[in-house]
C-alpha cells in the first residue's frame, strides 16, 4: 500500500509540473495565460463586420477601416514581451529535464 501511495504522490507532483500548477512553473502558466489573452484582445480589435465575406475592393477598404490599429500594436507589443519572457524561461529550464519547457518542444 505504501508503494501505491508513493507512486501516486509522484504522479501528482509530475501532474502539477505538466499543468504548470507547481510553484516552480506557475510563472510559466501566467505567461501562457497572458499570451492567450493577447489572442482574445486581438480578436476584439476587429469589428463584427470585418468578417463578412465580400469581393469588392471598396469592401476590403471598408473592412480595414474597422481595425483599431493602436490596439493591435499594443496587443502585439504585449504578445512579443510575453514570448520573450517565455523564451527566457525556456533558456533557464533544464534542457533535458523530464518536465521542463523542453518537454513542450519550445525551441
Amino acid at each position: 500500500m505504501m508503494d501505491l501511495h508513493s507512486v501516486h504522490m509522484e504522479y501528482l507532483t509530475h501532474s502539477l509540473d505538466i499543468c504548470f500548477l507547481s510553484d516552480e512553473t506557475r510563472s510559466i502558466a501566467r505567461i501562457i495565460e497572458s499570451i492567450l489573452q493577447c489572442a482574445l484582445d486581438f480578436r476584439s480589435c476587429l469589428t463584427g463586420g470585418l468578417w463578412d465575406v465580400g469581393t469588392a475592393e471598396a469592401n476590403t477598404m471598408g473592412r480595414l477601416s474597422g481595425i483599431n490599429i493602436s490596439q493591435v500594436i499594443a496587443t502585439k507589443q504585449t504578445f512579443d514581451k510575453n514570448m520573450k519572457e517565455l523564451h527566457l524561461c525556456y533558456l533557464k529550464s533544464p534542457k533535458h529535464g523530464e518536465f521542463g519547457l523542453s518537454f513542450l518542444g519550445i525551441p
